[in-house]
């Protein structure tokens, strides 16, 4: 169990990491027209050894980049 606590304090540490980058990162990616949603990051930790003697933690991030809506005429016969 030692063990398991250590990995997941790891890996809480390696998520607030990637975290913070983001955060970071987000203007920089708004200037080209992609947008992190950033007010809700979803995150999980896999309780237990779930596989194989594994653990960890997964999130999930939203990533909109807008759609050209502009009618084109070659698209229609």
């Amino acid at each position: 169990m030692d063990a398991q606590h250590a990995a997941l304090n790891e890996t809480r540490g390696i998520f607030r990491s990637i975290q913070s980058k983001l955060l970071l990162d987000r203007r920089a990616l708004e200037n080209n027209m992609t947008y992190l949603q950033l007010d809700r990051m979803p995150y999980y930790e896999i309780p237990g050894y779930a596989y194989n003697g594994a653990t960890g933690v997964y999130f999930m991030i939203t990533v909109d980049t807008p759609k050209d809506l502009q009618y084109d005429v070659t698209e229609w016969s």
